[in-house]
């Protein structure tokens, strides 16, 4: 990440990056500590504890933020594009878009955005109700989604023309390994993103905040950024993950 930002094109740009670090890890923490001697625009913020993934970039945002014209947060395994800063400040975009998600494509080139295009219907609603009732159901109906996805792109190629898509549009929710939030956004807010659980479903969370306040969420397709999703939550077991996710999701099920 700090390598692909320092190798911003032109290089005339003022970037300084805020690592928030969340490990308790003591070898961690001398491997952050190592990224702030090695890079002079890093600097680093450690929580008393570990806040989880949104109350940990609403941290960094109260303290930093306002003193910038754009601000990106996201994950710590994300490589950006060479003219990424280039193409972000040349790019025009509606007075009332207040968070821009960029084109994220993963190692084996998934392109995770748009993370939902349009707001969840009933028949999707009621998906997550089931599948986050129990960890068994999530086992059931999570594999009969994927058959159902399998045999659907056997017959009709329809998959990647809703992620990756090469249109600059509106979208309901951006995957959250990364955002790019507009000044109005953060002024708005006062630096305050709501998110009442500790991980997963920040997207909707988000999607509701834009909405709450009149504004909109862009997808930017010329916004370039590859996700090698090396995350820490990638050696938790699937059942601790479920319990994360579902825990969160009736927080926030009224907002989706």
């Amino acid at each position: 990440m700090c390598c692909s930002l320092l190798r911003q094109t032109p290089g005339n740009y003022e970037i300084s990056l805020v690592l928030v670090d969340n490990s308790d890890a003591r070898l961690v923490q001398l491997e952050i500590d190592k990224m702030a001697t090695d890079f002079a625009f890093v600097s680093i913020l450690r929580p008393n504890k570990n806040l989880g993934y949104f109350p940990a970039i609403s941290e960094a945002l109260s303290l930093y933020a306002l003193d910038y014209d754009v601000v990106i947060a996201g994950n710590n395994d994300l490589k950006y594009a060479e003219d990424f800063s280039f193409t972000l400040s040349n790019a025009t975009y509606e007075d009332d878009v207040m968070v821009v998600c960029p084109d994220v494509v993963t190692a084996d080139g998934f392109h995770q955005n748009p993370h939902h295009k349009f707001r969840l219907n009933l028949l999707e609603k009621i998906y997550f109700d089931i599948y986050f009732s129990h960890y068994i159901c999530s086992v059931v109906v999570g594999k009969l989604k994927k058959t159902i996805s399998f045999f659907a792109k056997l017959f009709k190629h329809s998959t990647l023309s809703i992620r990756g898509e090469g249109i600059s549009q509106e979208i309901d929710q951006g995957v959250g390994a990364v955002y790019v939030f507009r000044r109005r956004f953060l002024v708005d807010i006062d630096c305050k993103l709501h998110y009442p659980g500790f991980l997963y479903g920040e997207e909707a969370c988000l999607s509701w905040q834009v909405r709450s306040n009149g504004g909109k969420i862009w997808y930017d397709p010329s916004l370039k950024v590859w996700h090698a999703e090396s995350a820490s939550l990638s050696k938790v077991n699937k059942a601790t993950t479920y319990c994360y996710g579902r825990d969160s999701y009736w927080k926030i099920r009224d907002l989706l």
